[in-house]
């Protein structure tokens, strides 16, 4: 189900060749009307957080217009359908290094 999600996200040049960045975006609905019927109304609640921290490394001279990359990245989702017939509910969650 497609939610409204708010995040923000900063830039922070470190030196001259080093830049941080770090974002964080989040989703939360609560009760909403699904519209499918599984013995009854099925209400769905939803939320999900999803963070990043990332170090760039620029260097013209070496690498051109490449920025190698290195991070971390968090990510929690979870789910909830409820009706009076079932009862459905899913979560995830993962984090972890990146590079690129």
């Amino acid at each position: 189900m497609p939610l409204p999600t708010i995040g923000l996200e900063a830039y922070r040049s470190l030196s001259r060749n080093f830049l941080f960045q770090a974002e964080v975006e989040g989703n939360w609905i609560n009760r909403w009307n699904s519209l499918r019927n599984e013995g009854g109304t099925v209400w769905a609640s939803q939320n999900g957080i999803e963070a990043h921290a990332k170090l760039f490394y620029s260097n013209p001279r070496w690498f051109g217009p490449i920025q190698p990359m290195l991070g971390f990245f968090v990510y929690t989702y979870s789910q909830l359908e409820d009706s009076r017939e079932d009862g459905n509910f899913i979560r995830r969650s993962s984090y972890g290094p990146r590079w690129g």
